[in-house]
């Protein structure tokens, strides 16, 4: 996907700058990219590094920023979240850097060295909700797209993650003809209610419809990426617990006989699926007494055409913890 790494980040901390105010934290960011902050003078004009536009996974790396930048405001009390970004020559080829650092609990040495295993609960995160997808994830993640990830941090004065991750410059013709505005990943809203609050010129959340009523506690969630499909029943386990049955299909057929056997109350689904679209998948199933919700990296522009489809709502990939919450609802923490 061409991207634009300046522009993936400004849209990830505008969309965490509420959470962070609400917390009384200051959130900012310093880059060295160009169209952003300040530049590195030892770079020429016609240098790789000077491009704006890139070649990567847009996608998984907003997840990864996303994850960091929300746990650290998390887990930060007072003070700041500070994100960093470069575009540099790695081994002589083009990396992306990002640091998430804050000034919140920090870690001792034995938690640094279990903070990335799977369902680790850190002694310094007693009385602390759900705080977002797990880092274990994250690390694999960042591992799928080449890349590595490091921590710093010292217990009482805060963490610091830094992640590199390999891109390619974008091809010259597709650099000139891809403007900022028109970077291929989504900006917020991150939801259907979103949309419908900028419409109304509100910076708030607008329901667009009264909180939903669902008939029993079982979720249905289809979508053909198993990485998804995983980060996904980790959001919903940390928001719902053990008080809903949650069944994840990768494969249209699982999902329909699931359907039949189960009779979710809500189905959350991935309108690109290999087998069957979006459109046709609403339209071969019934359901009157269930709430279907679309996943979709799309723009916002497909989601006049999702709901005259019949689903119900719509959530923009990536999205936060709180869009999900927002679907069940329930009150996420701020």
């Amino acid at each position: 996907t061409s991207f634009s790494p300046a522009q993936l980040v400004a849209e990830s901390v505008e969309g965490m700058k509420l959470r962070a105010e609400e917390k009384g934290l200051a959130i900012s960011f310093e880059s060295k990219m160009k169209g952003m902050g300040t530049s590195d003078s030892s770079e020429t004009s016609d240098s790789p590094m000077k491009k704006e536009i890139f070649r990567a996974d847009a996608f998984r790396i907003r997840q990864i920023l996303d994850n960091l930048v929300s746990n650290a405001i998390k887990y930060t009390d007072r003070g700041s979240v500070t994100i960093q970004a470069q575009v540099s020559e790695i081994l002589g080829k083009p990396t992306l850097t990002l640091s998430v650092k804050d000034t919140g609990k920090g870690m001792t040495e034995e938690e640094k060295q279990k903070v990335f295993q799977a369902f680790t609960r850190l002694k310094s995160a007693q009385g602390i909700e759900g705080t977002g997808l797990g880092l274990s994830i994250t690390q694999e993640l960042v591992s799928l797209l080449g890349g590595e990830i490091i921590l710093h941090s010292t217990l009482g004065k805060g963490s610091t993650f830094i992640i590199t991750i390999p891109i390619e410059p974008a091809p010259m013709e597709e650099s000139q003809e891809m403007a900022p505005s028109e970077v291929k990943h989504n900006p917020s809203p991150d939801s259907a209610q979103d949309k419908e609050g900028q419409n109304s010129g509100s910076h708030q959340v607008t329901d667009i419809k009264k909180k939903p009523e669902f008939a029993n506690h079982k979720i249905l969630i289809l979508d053909d990426d198993k990485l998804q499909l995983q980060l996904l029943q980790e959001m919903l386990r940390r928001i719902v617990g053990d008080t809903w049955q949650v069944f994840a299909c990768n494969h249209v057929m699982d999902a329909l006989t699931t359907l039949h056997n189960e009779q979710p109350a809500l189905m959350l689904m991935d309108i690109e699926m290999p087998e069957m679209n979006g459109m046709d998948m609403i339209a071969h199933i019934n359901h009157t007494h269930m709430m279907v919700v679309a996943m979709t990296a799309h723009d916002t522009s497909i989601l006049e055409q999702l709901l005259k489809a019949g689903f119900d709502d719509c959530l923009f990939k990536p999205f936060s913890m709180e869009k999900l919450s927002d679907i069940l609802g329930i009150e996420s923490q701020p």
